[in-house]
């Protein structure tokens, strides 16, 4: 037996290369990871289940520390575009609209034009939708994106599929996703899907019954784990540099 342990032993360590950290080429800067707030933030959770999530997702030390999330703009009625988000703690703010109000569009509903191959923004507001997506004070963020910033490349609202939550191929799939887009892409952020979903779905890294949400019933997968071997190395702000081996190349973000 000693002597098998051994030899396996000796097999691993002549397989094993050594990594060179070339400094000379350093990559992208990295400025965090995310999700999309997406609906799971419209829902009323008991507050020791709240902040169970908020620990999970933004604490760095007990959880994945994401710095970004990916908040919808809705198409709703005037005087409260943003009514109904669960309010978070102070991170970056990516903003995303699905549709127009319904008083800008052509067919009078967010729904979507009549003709589904049709813009169903009315021409006559182009300029007034901008006005609506970058008003207020929570949306600084978003109006400075729209002047001049450089060649920058945020990877947002990525998802593996739906799998059972013991399922570790989905953790596999979303760690070698995560490696090729900072490796190839050199994405400078990267923002995952909706982290919480309703359960039986598991698109998301976290489920709980958005209908009765207590924390019995909250249940961590996988790609929660494999997120977290990533988002929990990397630290916002400083440069990656290329790793190499005789076999592989690889990015520490």
């Amino acid at each position: 037996m000693r002597a098998r342990l051994k030899m396996h032993a000796a097999n691993i360590g002549a397989s094993i290369q050594p990594v060179r950290i070339d400094r000379a080429r350093s990559q992208q800067y990295f400025e965090g990871w995310g999700t999309s707030l997406c609906w799971f933030a419209n829902v009323r959770y008991p507050e020791g289940v709240r902040q169970r999530l908020f620990d999970l997702l933004f604490d760095p030390g007990q959880g994945l520390g994401l710095e970004i999330v990916r908040y919808n703009i809705r198409g709703v009625d005037p005087g409260s575009p943003d009514a109904g988000n669960l309010p978070v703690p102070r991170l970056i703010a990516e903003a995303f609209s699905n549709s127009p109000p319904f008083w800008m569009t052509v067919s009078g509903r967010s729904m979507g034009h009549h003709d589904p191959k049709c813009d169903n923004l009315a021409p006559a507001n182009y300029d007034n939708f901008v006005h609506y997506l970058t008003e207020g004070s929570q949306r600084t963020h978003l109006r400075d994106m729209v002047k001049p910033t450089g060649k920058r490349l945020w990877v947002s609202g990525y998802g593996c599929g739906s799998h059972p939550s013991d399922d570790i191929q989905s953790g596999l799939d979303l760690s070698r996703c995560i490696l090729a887009d900072l490796n190839t892409l050199q994405a400078n952020a990267w923002v995952y899907w909706q982290a919480v979903e309703n359960s039986p779905n598991f698109w998301g890294l976290i489920t709980i019954p958005f209908a009765n949400p207590t924390g019995s019933a909250l249940t961590i997968g996988k790609q929660y784990y494999a997120m977290a071997s990533t988002a929990g190395s990397s630290d916002r702000g400083l440069p990656s540099w290329e790793l190499t081996t005789q076999t592989a190349r690889l990015l520490r973000c």
